[in-house]
């Protein structure tokens, strides 16, 4: 399903950014750089799983919810970009949000800070691999 979500991505980026005059960019290094999202939104999923009878389920479950973050995260994105204001990575934070949240709602049956720390720690380690990269 990683690899479904980050083919896709790069296809959806990929026919916009090809036509931008000062990108240079090729399908094969969005893929990439998606594949490499991908591997760190999972590096931060997995440790905060607590109780390993419900390991399937949560995996599943984010994996299932993945697309309502990438759907938020682009409505977020636009949004802010229409109105002119600078975003400053706010998408790398909402797009694991939402699934970690809906997820963790789920199968736990309750809303803890533990998504939010993680969709924090995701931004960051995101945030910084996007930028100095």
């Amino acid at each position: 399903m990683s690899l479904v979500y980050s083919f896709g991505a790069a296809w959806f980026y990929y026919p916009p950014a090809k036509g931008e005059p000062l990108i240079d960019v090729t399908f094969e290094e969005l893929l990439l750089h998606f594949l490499v999202l991908i591997f760190l939104f999972w590096i931060v999923a997995i440790p905060g799983i607590e109780k390993k009878d419900k390991t399937a389920d949560l995996i599943l479950l984010t994996v299932l919810t993945l697309p309502a973050g990438v759907f938020a995260a682009l409505l977020v994105l636009f949004i802010l970009r229409g109105l002119g204001i600078e975003t400053y990575g706010v998408e790398y934070f909402i797009l694991p949000l939402v699934p970690f949240t809906l997820a963790h709602k789920a199968v736990e049956g309750r809303i803890t800070p533990r998504p939010s720390l993680r969709a924090f720690a995701y931004k960051v380690i995101a945030f910084a691999w996007g930028n100095f990269a």
